[in-house]
């Protein structure tokens, strides 16, 4: 029997996410108080209006970004943040 069925394999908790602007000293948001799960062998699709914050959770989720709060959890990994590569 597989132990990750019936187990969400990525949740996300009150995820926020601001970009800084520097002119302003104010901060923007990108992504404010996301919260889902996706779940093992399943489809999961995102949509969202333009500047909806579909790239930012994906940079996030890739690690080029760190998110300001919240948790990202998955059933076998560990999301670490690292220094993109370009």
């Amino acid at each position: 029997m597989d132990s990750t069925i019936g187990r969400p394999a990525l949740e996300i908790e009150n995820l926020v996410y601001r970009y800084p602007d520097a002119t302003a000293g104010v901060s923007e948001f990108a992504l404010s108080i996301l919260s889902f799960s996706a779940e093992t062998r399943s489809i999961t699709v995102l949509t969202g209006e333009n500047g909806s914050g579909k790239t930012t959770l994906l940079k996030i989720l890739a690690g080029l970004i760190e998110p300001s709060s919240g948790s990202i959890q998955g059933s076998d990994c560990v999301l670490v943040h690292q220094e993109p590569y370009l």
